[in-house]
């Protein structure tokens, strides 16, 4: 325990003496860290490629197209107030890096942002309670309408998304990709299903493709990853806003916290 009139220098340099040992251990077991790496791959036209000493910054830098420092998390967590900005404490884990900021927005709004990435040939990352009402192995499928509680027990869950999180009966437990949508003529704003790409392996759904089923999306997405700039200037004002501080227990930290 700290004691209160310990030093803050201390601490600190207490803490990278624990953090050497940590390494070492970890160091070990698993082997010392890669500086470089080689890279092999076929490209979308099946042509073999070869890429020698990468260091982790030159592949991000020479194979990655998509800058991550314009991209913006967007949340859906009914147990706060919208166009709000949370985070959670102690959450970040890369030294000298920026503490995690979540937008809080409605549904509508999650579902009108992802829809649009789409339309501009960005796929989607998105974070969700993947095991929840979903049979992704079998038949690569989340859907709500996948089992008939009421005709089993007579009766059907009503908790909502704001409670199942409060008490710890959803969370999210896994990140995939959006890379499509069905249009749904009944409601043009909002696609009847999603098209997700999982990496889990082919064995799983559709050689590793599962279907999202719109009600789905609404109860068990919580989180999309997307570009600011389609951001309305109602939301992008509102990324200025002092974030709500979340205990570092809160489910909006599971996902990063079990990664």
């Amino acid at each position: 325990m700290l004691h209160e009139r310990t030093p803050v220098e201390d601490v600190r340099a207490r803490k990278e003496e624990m953090m050497k040992t940590v390494y070492r251990i970890i160091s070990i077991h698993l082997g010392e860290p890669p500086a470089t790496f080689d890279w092999k791959v076929h490209d979308k036209d099946k042509k073999f490629l070869s890429f020698a000493n990468l260091t982790p910054k030159q592949f991000y830098e020479n194979h990655i197209s998509t800058n991550v420092s314009d991209l913006v998390c967007i949340v859906n967590d009914p147990r706060h107030p919208y166009g709000t900005t949370m985070t959670v404490k102690m959450l970040g884990n890369v030294q000298e890096g920026r503490d995690v900021l979540y937008l809080n927005l409605a549904m509508d709004d999650l579902i009108k942002y992802t829809k649009k990435t789409i339309d501009n040939d960005n796929p989607v990352w998105f974070g969700c309670d993947v095991g929840a009402e979903s049979n992704v192995k079998g038949h690569g499928l989340m859907s709500t309408e996948l089992w008939d509680y009421e005709s089993v027990f007579s009766t059907t869950p009503q908790m909502s998304k704001a409670d199942r999180l409060r008490y710890g009966q959803s969370l999210m437990t896994h990140a995939m990709v959006l890379t499509a949508y069905d249009e749904d003529s009944s409601s043009p704003d909002e696609p009847s299903q999603w098209r997700v790409e999982n990496s889990w392996g082919d064995d799983h759904g559709d050689k590793g493709y599962s279907l999202l089923k719109k009600n789905w999306f609404r109860e068990y997405v919580y989180e999309v990853a997307i570009n600011k700039d389609i951001l309305s200037d109602e939301h992008k004002d509102a990324m200025s806003k002092e974030p709500i501080q979340l205990p570092p227990w809160d489910p909006m930290g599971a996902l990063a916290s079990k990664n």
